[in-house]
């Protein structure tokens, strides 16, 4: 588990050779494809904002916390103290619900493709397509290596994109250039 100033993507050892802008742009992409991934966190906490006070208010007309833990004399002064408790276990809370879901968002991204049926990768698999006919979106299919399942991309919800390595996404930094070596746009004003 990472902490919350360190950056998630380093955690995973596929991810090492690319440089953080491709790392945070993978981030982006897992954000914006699974937008649930902020709505736990925030249910978690405004949850805790309420149940927090309830139940040390609950706690503490039941049973005497005095004994247990240290409070302040004065009513304002735990006042205060609840206050900041409230806040801070609330948005501690949240912080590390959405660091658990983004790392397994990443996790499922960066294991790629899987068998739907015995959970083999199928990362980095040839893609067919049927034999009859030029070759269609829709019938692009591969075969598992380890249960010889045939499943059609469409069917599984991927995308010829989802069968290359997370290594192989990057962009090759002569993109672009003419080849010379100058820039496309170079010396074009």
């Amino acid at each position: 588990m990472r902490m919350p100033f360190i950056k998630v993507y380093r955690a995973f050892d596929a991810l090492d050779g690319l440089p953080d802008a491709d790392c945070e742009s993978l981030v982006r992409n897992v954000w914006s494809r699974q937008p649930w991934l902020l709505n736990g966190p925030r249910a978690l906490t405004w949850a805790l904002a309420v149940a927090w006070p309830l139940a040390w208010g609950l706690a503490a007309s039941v049973w005497p916390i005095e004994r247990w833990v240290p409070l302040p004399a004065s009513d304002a002064a735990r006042g205060i103290l609840l206050l900041v408790t409230t806040v801070a276990v609330a948005r501690l809370s949240g912080i590390a619900m959405r660091d658990v879901l983004l790392w397994e968002a990443l996790r499922r991204e960066v294991r790629g493709a899987a068998c739907p049926k015995c959970k083999s990768s199928l990362t980095g698999l040839p893609l067919q397509h049927r034999a009859i006919g030029p070759p269609v979106p829709g019938d692009a299919f591969v075969r598992c290596p380890e249960c010889g399942k045939k499943w059609v991309l469409l069917d599984i919800g991927l995308t010829p994109r989802d069968l290359v390595p997370i290594e192989d996404r990057a962009v090759r930094q002569d993109v672009g250039t003419l080849r010379g070596g100058r820039g496309a746009w170079a010396g074009r004003r």
